[in-house]
């Protein structure tokens, strides 16, 4: 499988797939892992297709249109799925990214909301919870009754295993955008390579030492998920492998 890290152009495998089987499918939208450029190209080609998207994005643990949700062939949330990937008629998948990235990415986001405007980047930091600080852990992890970060963490290996139909790397988006086509039957939709552009984050020595202990849940959650991705999906990207059926030219 061929694919570009410019610019991109992803169309989509000529044999069937899974969204035109008769399921539903669920984003699991992790803060700062890509799933803005995500929902674009969702909302986006759903759009063509006439396949109704409840957008979720907007709360956290929390069920804003239940109903709506129970209709949607497309949902995306920052929240767990409250049928806690029970649902057979649903497919789930979501993309991760370094954690020490991903935090430092959210500092930056919030200094530009306006509650952060004025604040420095070390504030902001001192300013997060435990939550923000492991969030792929608390999404992937999460029960109604709540639990330990512990037993989120391999409760959200377990779902990352066993629950996600598929899930990319944000520091290899250009895999995961081949996934999303290939998976999904999207085709001709386009993103740009800042996806995997560093992000500058000015914090104090202190607490980028702070950060890496901070992280420590979501960062045992990254290791684990990249070595699961290498073992079930880096073969599809190897040398030219399924060149024929997936192709990506620079746009």
């Amino acid at each position: 499988m061929l694919v570009m890290q410019t610019r991109t152009l992803v169309n989509r495998v000529p044999q069937p797939n899974l969204f035109y089987n008769g399921s539903r499918a669920h984003f699991l939208h992790i803060p700062k892992c890509g799933g803005t450029t995500t929902r674009y190209i969702i909302e986006a080609a759903c759009g063509l297709l006439g396949v109704v998207v409840d957008n979720q994005a907007g709360s956290f643990l929390d069920d804003p249109a239940p109903a709506r949700a129970q209709e949607a062939r497309f949902v995306l949330s920052h929240a767990p799925p409250p049928d806690l990937f029970e649902r057979n008629d649903t497919h789930y998948f979501t993309i991760l990214r370094n954690p020490i990235e991903r935090v430092k990415s959210l500092i930056t986001q919030i200094e530009r909301l306006p509650h952060g405007q004025g604040r420095s980047h070390d504030e902001i930091f001192n300013s997060l919870t435990d939550l923000q600080f492991n969030q792929a852990t608390s999404l992937l992890g999460w029960v109604p009754e709540g639990a330990s970060l512990d037993k989120m963490l391999e409760r959200s290996k377990t779902r990352l295993r066993d629950d996600i139909l598929f899930f990319g790397l944000q520091e290899k988006y250009h895999e995961f955008a081949a996934m999303l086509s290939a998976f999904l039957g999207f085709e001709g939709f386009i993103f740009s390579k800042y996806q995997v552009a560093h992000t500058e984050c000015q914090i104090s020595p202190e607490n980028n030492y702070i950060l890496s202990k901070k992280i420590y849940y979501d960062a045992e959650l990254y290791i684990y998920a990249q070595k699961l991705y290498r073992k079930k999906f880096s073969l599809l990207f190897k040398d030219d492998l399924f060149r024929k059926t997936r192709i990506a030219v620079p746009y």
